[in-house]
């Protein structure tokens, strides 16, 4: 029930932060300069990513509306940009180095190309994926249990009562 319930909201917090990420790096590419580009591009990655990250977790949990639970998530990353960007950036690493891998060997090894090393490639990645919304979760726990608030003080609805 609560999963069925957040699912139009997920669906809006997941298109509304990749339309602003994906805004920001377009208009940096507006540039002439590849060097100027990339400075402008890497600006709002390493900006708005960790300051963003928290937005499903708060979405999910909190049962706030998108923009909301963009403004709480900027709440609670206020002073925690420089550590989430590793954490982000060690779960990138750890994403991109097998997959990388794997891709490397089909290029490779033409007779690897198969459908079976492509399902279990794409089961990997699904495993990774869940392992880094995990990680978000607990990061998201911790810095709301810091910080002292909960979610009826973040503004969430209360629980439905079971039925």
């Amino acid at each position: 029930s609560m999963g069925c319930g957040a699912w139009w909201r997920m669906m809006w917090a997941h298109a509304f932060t990749n339309f602003l990420l994906t805004a920001a790096i377009l208009l940096a590419g507006l540039a002439s300069d590849y060097l100027i580009v990339t400075l402008l591009i890497a600006f709002p990655v390493a900006y708005l990513v960790p300051r963003l990250s928290l937005v499903y977790q708060i979405v999910f949990l909190e049962k706030v509306s998108v923009l909301r639970a963009m403004r709480r998530s900027f709440q609670l990353t206020k002073s925690l940009i420089w550590p989430l960007l590793r954490v982000l950036l060690l779960l990138v690493i750890l994403f991109a180095i097998p997959i990388g891998f794997i891709v490397a060997l089909t290029l490779c090894l033409p007779e690897l190309d198969h459908w079976l090393v492509d399902a279990c490639t794409m089961l990997f990645m699904d495993f990774i994926a869940a392992y880094g919304i995990i990680v978000l979760l607990l990061v998201y726990k911790q810095v709301s249990t810091v910080n002292g608030t909960s979610t009826e003080a973040a503004g969430g609805d209360k629980p439905l009562p079971a039925s």
